[in-house]
């Protein structure tokens, strides 16, 4: 089984091209071919995301009226016969190969002797299902940041918690809860839930907060921020690797997080 040819350039890009001699494989007799078949050709398998192949090839022959393409998890992409080379694109993640979809008119003693199936080259990049993904991604984390950044400040200054209005405590609360379901025998977090709720509800009661239940919820906002300050990274790097313009405000707002997180934690 033929493959394409891979070359890795960094750990998540890959540019990719393939050179194949005719694929069309035949015996011959005196006049014709006969006992054809394709050669298995692999042109991608197991990508990290979705792809567009453009893969230019020469399918040059008369005489015969088989199917041949490139068959992927998405469909059948038919290649067209023409003593010119031509383009197609496909696109694909799992796996894309060549495919004869009624290969038994290969045996028939009709096929020319110049009869041609050549892969010349393949190139790739992102899908239009990708870039959307990317961009949807970038949304998320602009959003989910926010909400982190301003958890994280509130976590800072809970000395001042008593003084906080409504919407503040609520918002806290809300993150708090969250905290509390991820880690439920927390009882710290639990009794804070309690007293927050009942100052929510107007009743006189003063939040008591210890150092550890402080210091771990700081914790936590931190060690979130920073994955997703890390995700942020990668979609950053490779929508500049492959000049795919995303929401500028995703860099500006990594640069203002990082701003205010201890130096040693900045990853």
């Amino acid at each position: 089984m033929k493959k394409l040819v891979i070359i890795f350039l960094i750990n998540f890009n890959i540019i990719s091209y393939a050179l194949a001699n005719n694929l069309l494989i035949c015996e011959y007799d005196e006049l014709y071919k006969t006992g054809c078949h394709i050669d298995d050709f692999i042109i991608g398998e197991n990508l990290k995301f979705q792809m567009d192949f453009s893969t230019s090839y020469k399918f040059d022959c008369e005489g015969h009226d088989f199917q041949v393409g490139i068959i992927t998890e998405n469909g059948f992409y038919p290649m067209q016969r023409s003593q010119n080379v031509q383009k197609l694109v496909s696109t694909f993640q799992a796996r894309a190969s060549l495919k004869v979809l009624n290969p038994e008119k290969l045996y028939a003693k009709i096929l020319n002797k110049n009869c041609e199936l050549s892969i010349l080259q393949s190139e790739q990049t992102p899908s239009i299902q990708t870039i959307s993904n990317w961009n949807q991604e970038v949304k998320n984390i602009i959003q989910i940041l926010s909400i982190y950044s301003e958890s994280y400040q509130l976590a800072k200054n809970l000395i001042e918690i008593n003084t906080w209005d409504k919407n503040k405590l609520t918002l806290f609360y809300d993150q708090v809860k969250k905290i509390s379901n991820l880690f439920p025998q927390n009882l710290q977090l639990k009794l804070l839930l309690t007293s927050i709720e009942n100052s929510l509800q107007n009743r006189p009661t003063l939040i008591q907060i210890d150092q550890s239940t402080k210091d771990n919820l700081i914790i936590y906002y931190q060690n979130k921020i920073l994955d997703l300050i890390n995700e942020g990274n990668k979609l950053i790097e490779l929508s500049s690797y492959w000049k795919i313009k995303i929401d500028a405000d995703l860099i500006k707002i990594i640069n203002e997080i990082k701003m205010k997180l201890p130096q040693s934690l900045e990853k």
